[in-house]
Formats: C-alpha cells, structure tokens, sequence
C-alpha cells in the first residue's frame, strides 16, 4: 500500500491541467494558430464542407464567398463574444456536405452565407480557447490565417475536381463530409457524451 501511493505522489506529481486543445509545444503562438483549424476536427470538418461548396461553383462563389468569409472570420476574433456550441459548427458541415452531394447550385449568395456563419462561429471558439496566459493576437491572426489557407486549399482543390468525371468526386467527398458530420452530431447526443 505504500508503495502505491508513493506511485501515485510521484506521477501526480507531474501533472499538468487539462485544455481543450492544447498548443503544439516549441511552435509558438502565431503557429498554434494556424494549426488551430486543423487540429480541431468540427472546424476542420467544417472548413472542408465550406471549401466543396465554394469550389464546386467557382469561380461566381468565390468571389463572393472568400471576402465574406476572411471580413466576417477577423470581426468574429476582433470582437470576443460569448462562447458558442462547435455542434453549430458540425450542423452547418452537414448542410454544406448536403449541397455539394445535391449539386445545388446557390448562386453566389448560398456559399456566402455559409461563410459568413462558419467564420462568425469559428471566431467565436477560437476566442473561447485562448488562455489567459497566451497572446491573443499572435493566435488569432494565425487561427485567421490558417482557416483561410485551408479554405483556400479546399476550394481550389475543388475547383480542380469538378469538371472531373462530371463532378462525381465532389459529390463523393461531399457526402463522406456530410456522413463525419452526421455521425459526430449522434456520438454528442448521445446520452454519455
């Protein structure tokens, strides 16, 4: 019995509190930052949904879409607000991961406001999990830069893809998108989750 509690004293001992998302070490700020987006599944997830939509009925989408997504992401960091549920995140994945698999064609407007929306609330948890002791400009430019690269990838990534055996790869993606979406809303209502 002693034994184990000397056990339990010494690797006690080194622990540390828990994040929600905790930074790579040795990368700094800025590049936590920018590794946000991408080590945070519903925002990746999302980023992904957002980007097929936008790629699939470029360029008329992007023009729109790109600025209202980067005006509205840098707003949403600038002004902290309170936090908002990352499940809003996985709802609208579903959505967009829906219109890519339908080939709906939204006009310029559609992609546009899922944008709008995903930025605003990807704003909104970057905000929430920056910790007191970070920089929360470093991370916020970064988390502002890295969702917009991956956005960027997505889409033209896309754009590649859609004229390709008539779009069938877009509307592949779009409905695996939609199916993680989906399954991740299920696994959080869950009663143990």
């Amino acid at each position: 019995m002693r034994r184990l509690l000397l056990l339990t004293v010494f690797v006690g001992g080194g622990v540390v509190p828990a994040r929600a998302h905790s930074p790579v070490a040795g990368v700094g700020e800025f590049y936590n930052g920018m590794l946000h987006p991408l080590l945070v599944p519903a925002q990746l997830v999302t980023l992904l949904a957002l980007g097929l939509v936008i790629g699939q009925h470029a360029p008329k989408s992007s023009n729109m879409a790109m600025p209202a997504f980067i005006v509205t992401l840098v707003a949403a960091l600038a002004v902290p607000t309170p936090p908002v549920s990352e499940i809003a995140l996985l709802y609208l994945a579903l959505a967009c991961g829906l219109v890519a698999v339908l080939a709906f064609d939204t006009g310029a407007t559609g992609p546009a406001a899922f944008a709008v929306a995903i930025a605003a609330i990807i704003g909104n948890t970057v905000n929430a999990d920056i910790s007191p002791e970070q920089s929360p400009w470093l991370i916020r430019a970064g988390s502002a830069l890295g969702a917009t690269l991956v956005i960027i990838f997505f889409g033209g990534f896309t754009a590649l893809l859609k004229n390709r055996w008539n779009g069938i790869v877009v509307r592949v993606l779009g409905s695996w998108v939609a199916a993680v979406a989906l399954m991740i809303i299920a696994l959080s209502l869950s009663p143990g989750a």
